[in-house]
């Protein structure tokens, strides 16, 4: 990775309009693993060490972390997690079609992590929504059932963004699904 490397990751889908007609949208996609898509110039890179960093090139810190380092010993930023639990699913939707739109989605997830981890570095717990996905695919309502973060809008944010998500569409019923996420710093 050098200063001229480019990432084009985009993703698109189908969706029913309102008046019946179909229109194509993007879908954001995750960045790499380590990388920072919102940095200015310059601030992502590799060093000669072959760690990805942020700040200065990069190659000065150690491993995931801003500013200088001292070689490999030094403990830089935390790399936050985002894991799913198990889901309840009520209907006809099946479980693994659910995780993996749920899983395709989970970079905004992060997103609203992070914004509370600006707030609250040490911010960890559960955020479990319960989502009621109609026969056409469309999430009616997200709600959360559970939020054990000190920061409420990290799970109204959620919630905001699940209502968004859209489901395969040829279900014969409603389906209800309560789905959980752990989050941790790193």
């Amino acid at each position: 990775m050098t200063a001229y490397t480019a990432f084009v990751a985009v993703d698109e889908r189908r969706e029913r309009q309102p008046d019946g007609t179909l229109r194509t949208v993007q879908i954001p996609v995750e960045s790499p693993f380590g990388v920072d898509m919102n940095a200015g110039e310059g601030s992502i890179g590799l060093g000669s060490t072959g760690l990805i960093g942020k700040g200065g090139g990069g190659g000065t810190g150690s491993g995931y972390g801003r500013g200088a380092g001292a070689g490999f010993g030094g403990r830089g930023t935390r790399v936050p997690t985002v894991r799913q639990a198990k889901a309840e699913v009520m209907g006809s939707l099946d479980k693994e079609v659910i995780r993996r739109v749920v899983r395709a989605h989970v970079g905004e997830v992060r997103a609203c992590y992070e914004q509370g981890l600006q707030r609250d570095p040490n911010l960890k717990g559960r955020v479990t929504l319960d989502l009621r996905i109609e026969t056409s695919g469309e999430v009616s309502s997200a709600s959360v059932v559970e939020d054990t973060l000190t920061e409420n809008s990290v799970a109204a944010c959620i919630a905001a963004a699940a209502r968004r998500w859209r489901f395969p569409g040829d279900a014969p019923n409603v389906a209800t699904v309560r789905y959980p996420f752990v989050l941790e710093p790193g």
